[in-house]
């Protein structure tokens, strides 16, 4: 009977059932995929920024920070830069339509630029362009100007670069082709913002203003 049993034990432990059930089991070596949780893990934040619906919310961000700037700069600024507000204000508005449309075909929702949880540097660059934006209400004229090119030069420069890395990380094709029509007009911006500073600073050089 004794060996009855053990020969029957032999035989259960070689069954190909059994064999089966260990493969199946859970590895202690087995690796966590973030991407089955994005936004986790110590890198989960800043890689959410490049997914297709952050990078729409960021872009659509800055359109609306830069039509405020825009219309600001319509009420504040001289007449030198108003030209340049107004096409400001146009091209932003015609950029946060093209968002809209591209989240809408890709059936993504955006959210408002202050019901995002912002990765810590973009949170950071919001609030000084916030800032900004609150010392340039206090100023008219001349001085606005200054001031607000200044913006507007920093600001497009650091619009170019996210597109940039959003264009080189984002795996979305449409939000991708989004990019690459955006990108030309904010470089005219920031260019166009540059040569209105030199001059302004140019004229002061010489006692003009």
């Amino acid at each position: 009977m004794r060996k009855s049993v053990l020969f029957a034990a032999v035989l259960l432990a070689s069954s190909p059932l059994v064999a089966k059930a260990d493969d199946t089991a859970p590895n202690a070596n087995d690796t966590y995929d973030e991407n089955q949780n994005p936004g986790q893990g110590a890198s989960g934040m800043e890689n959410s920024l490049y997914t297709p619906t952050m990078t729409l919310e960021r872009i659509h961000a800055i359109n609306l920070e830069e039509i405020d700037a825009g219309n600001l700069a319509l009420h504040n600024g001289s007449h030198t830069i108003r030209s340049y507000a107004q096409k400001l204000v146009k091209d932003h508005e015609k950029a946060d339509s093209m968002v809209k449309g591209t989240a809408k075909a890709q059936k993504l929702t955006l959210r408002a630029p202050d019901q995002v949880t912002w990765p810590a540097g973009v949170a950071e660059d919001m609030a000084q362009d916030k800032q900004m934006m609150d010392q340039l209400k206090s100023l008219k004229g001349q001085e606005f100007d200054k001031q607000f090119l200044s913006m507007m030069v920093e600001g497009h420069t650091k619009a170019l670069e996210f597109l940039g890395q959003a264009k080189a990380q984002v795996q979305d094709p449409t939000v991708v082709k989004l990019i690459g029509q955006l990108t030309p007009t904010l470089e005219q911006h920031k260019q166009m913002a540059q040569q209105l500073l030199d001059k302004e600073n140019a004229a002061r050089v010489q006692g003009r203003r």
